[in-house]
């Protein structure tokens, strides 16, 4: 007789009982045991040698031997970590390995939960209860008056528990109720300047649009069209000045030669001088 996700703890059959000879009562191959993860834990009745009419499951070949072993611990393994005790609604200290028979009389709970039964219950102050087990246990009305609190460790998350030898342990109740973790402070969303915040929404975007485009305008003069507008401004106002002065220049130029022809002015060169520097002559 062995419990369907223990190792360690068993009972040995001499000889096979009378119950489970009868045809009605056909065992079912344990493969790979990967059928009993789905299972709630139970003692159960593991037959070596099969009957006949049954036909011994066969597995493939990379699974026999070592490698069926080493997978068939690692199944035990994940069952195992599933029906781990933890530490709930209630905190408990742990005295692993420890065997007192001071507990009320009877089994406790009745196939539920030990550790969630024995939290709701105010009379229940502790549980004799298997390291593996949580279905399983005997309950202390009173705790026995020799268990040295300062060997107890902490249930917590239980994982402590898997490396070690299932064994009866004594699980005392502290009564402090399991405070949820404190979140983490969420990150600042990142906000606009008060100034720019203040500012109306028809006036946000063009100073929006004039950040970027100053942002996006290159060193060397190029880019999109949106960009170079300061510089076509300049371009245009360097133009503007070009055209005007070589007005100015044409003009001067055909103005003396129109006054030297009449004969007022000696030469062009000296009109257009004179009409450059915008002084008269003075007749001598």
């Amino acid at each position: 007789a062995l419990e369907s996700m223990e190792k360690y703890q068993c009972y040995k059959y001499s000889k096979l009982p009378a119950a489970l000879a009868g045809p009605g009562h056909q065992g079912r191959p344990l493969g790979d045991a990967a059928w009993l993860r789905h299972l709630r834990p139970a003692w159960s009745v593991f037959v070596k040698r099969l009957k006949p009419g049954f036909r011994q499951q066969v597995l493939p070949g990379p699974l026999r031997g070592e490698r069926l072993e080493a997978a068939l611990d690692d199944q035990l393994r994940q069952v195992q970590a599933t029906y781990t005790p933890q530490q709930g609604a209630c905190q408990w200290a742990v005295h692993y390995d420890r065997w007192i028979e001071t507990f009320d009389k009877g089994e406790y709970a009745g196939g539920a939960h030990c550790l969630d039964f024995c939290c709701k219950d105010p009379n229940c102050h502790g549980l004799q209860m298997e390291s593996s087990e949580m279905y399983q246990c005997y309950k202390y009305s009173a705790l026995p008056s020799f268990l040295d609190s300062s060997r107890a460790k902490n249930l917590a998350d239980g994982v402590w528990l898997l490396g070690r030898k299932p064994a009866w342990s004594i699980f005392v109740k502290t009564g402090i109720v399991a405070q949820p973790a404190v979140a983490s402070r969420p990150v600042q969303q990142l906000r606009p300047h008060p100034q720019l915040q203040q500012q109306p929404q028809e006036k946000q975007q063009p100073t929006l649009q004039l950040q970027q485009r100053l942002v996006a305008a290159p060193e060397g003069g190029g880019g999109s069209g949106g960009s170079l507008w300061p510089w076509r401004l300049l371009q245009a106002a360097l133009v503007t000045t070009a055209a005007f002065l070589a007005h100015r220049l044409a003009t001067s130029y055909v103005a003396a030669r129109l006054l030297g022809k009449l004969g007022l002015l000696s030469s062009g060169l000296e009109a257009a001088k004179l009409l450059g520097t915008g002084k008269a002559k003075v007749p001598l």
